[in-house]
């Protein structure tokens, strides 16, 4: 059997698995992040106040990182002399878009003595499997890259920012990688291509400095005690580069100052989706206010004419699969959309069974009774109770549209 082309569409579902907050999370971790200057929180807290003033004239809240980056998007554009009068530095929506770019690449960046917890189990699990793996995520994290890294697997990103790599100017510098192309510490190269990556929101490792772009890939090679090597990320924590310089495009409706900047990440997402075989989606929602998203995807799927399996992994699978019921249907989709609702951290082991499509569990399976149970009290404590709309079905992974058409 061929291998086939495999495309992850990645989110805050990801991440969240290994430790990093989702936007619901945001104000709770600014409060709690030792990072943050107190200056900065007092700031952060006075624009979120006042943002949630202005959505309340609509029924509305900042509740969380994308409606707080949205509503000072839109400040920025229609009203940027707009003052945020309780704050001390950072009184117009550009400062405070500044500062929020800011505190995203503080809450966001890894320890860079602790790279452990990443996407290492994803990436090694469906590697092997796929002909060609091409990873997109929204998120701003290097979960994906320090996975890859440890994995020894190198990384193929724009030429862009290819040609922006700090390691580039560290040539003479022993034990240096990038963590686009780390070595294998010792294992034998197990991938002869290198795996696509797409940052629709950019990442925490670039900055947009006077001269130009610059990407913070640097890894140090390290030796413990024991003789086991690891890797420490370097020139991000170490006062080399200005966090509010970080390219990132903060979760707002237009998506930012910085569209421009990564530009060829959409480009590149969008090929790999028009030759993908398989599509998966894990920890990424499609929700109803990123209509930017929906829009990617349909241009991308036209005329895709190998697309064989969908395959949505996220606790909230069957609501997902509703929500997407007209994006994914004929004729860019016609077969059975196969939904796991659970965290991918849970179900890892068996990517490559259901890359190749021989996993199908089944209700008494005793892991799938455990999921059922907890995601159906999540949905009583939710107030969305339903006895006949459990998570699970007993053709759990053959999620067709019949049967999501009599739920609805």
């Amino acid at each position: 059997m061929a291998k086939p082309r495999v495309v992850v569409l990645c989110g805050a579902g990801l991440s969240a698995e290994v430790g990093l907050p989702t936007m619901a999370r945001w104000s709770q971790c600014v409060q709690q992040h030792p990072g943050i200057k107190e200056r900065d929180r007092r700031d952060l807290q006075a624009i979120h106040i006042e943002c949630n003033a202005i959505l309340g004239q609509v029924g509305a809240t900042a509740a969380n990182l994308e409606h707080l980056a949205s509503t000072l998007e839109m400040l920025r554009l229609c009203r940027p002399a707009f003052e945020f009068q309780e704050c001390v530095e950072h009184r117009t929506p550009s400062q405070g878009l500044r500062l929020l770019r800011s505190t995203i690449c503080q809450i966001y960046s890894p320890d860079p003595t602790d790279l452990r917890h990443n996407a290492g189990n994803m990436i090694h699990a469906l590697v092997d499997r796929a002909s060609d793996l091409h990873i997109i995520t929204t998120n701003y994290d290097l979960n994906i890259e320090l996975g890859a890294a440890h994995l020894g697997y190198a990384i193929d990103v724009s030429s862009e920012i290819d040609r922006a790599r700090a390691t580039l100017r560290n040539k003479e510098e022993a034990d240096i990688f990038s963590m686009y192309s780390a070595p294998s510490r010792g294992r034998p190269a197990s991938r002869p291509s290198p795996i696509g990556l797409s940052k629709l929101h950019g990442s925490v490792n670039w900055f947009t400095l006077p001269d130009g772009l610059l990407v913070a890939d640097a890894l140090k090679l390290c030796h413990s005690d024991d003789r086991q090597s690891y890797f420490r990320l370097l020139s991000m924590n170490e006062g080399l580069v200005d966090p509010t310089s970080t390219c990132i495009v903060a979760p707002s409706i237009t998506k930012g100052d910085h569209f421009l900047v990564v530009g060829s990440q959409w480009k590149s997402a969008a090929e790999a989706i028009r030759a993908a075989d398989q599509l998966w989606i894990i920890g990424y929602s499609f929700p109803a206010s990123d209509a930017f998203m929906r829009y990617f995807m349909a241009t991308s799927l036209r005329r895709n004419t190998t697309l064989g399996r969908l395959v949505v992994i996220d606790p909230c699978a069957s609501e997902i699969v509703e929500r997407t019921a007209g994006l994914f249907g004929p004729p860019v989709f016609a077969g059975e959309i196969e939904s796991y609702p659970v965290s991918w951290t849970r179900l890892h082991p068996y990517f490559g069974s259901i890359c190749q499509g021989d996993y199908k569990p089944t209700a008494s399976n005793q892991l799938i009774r455990q999921l059922q149970d907890e995601n159906q009290g999540k949905r009583i404590l939710a107030g969305r109770h339903q006895t006949d709309d459990l998570p699970f079905d007993h053709d759990i992974g053959r999620n067709s549209r019949a049967r999501d058409s009599r739920r609805r």
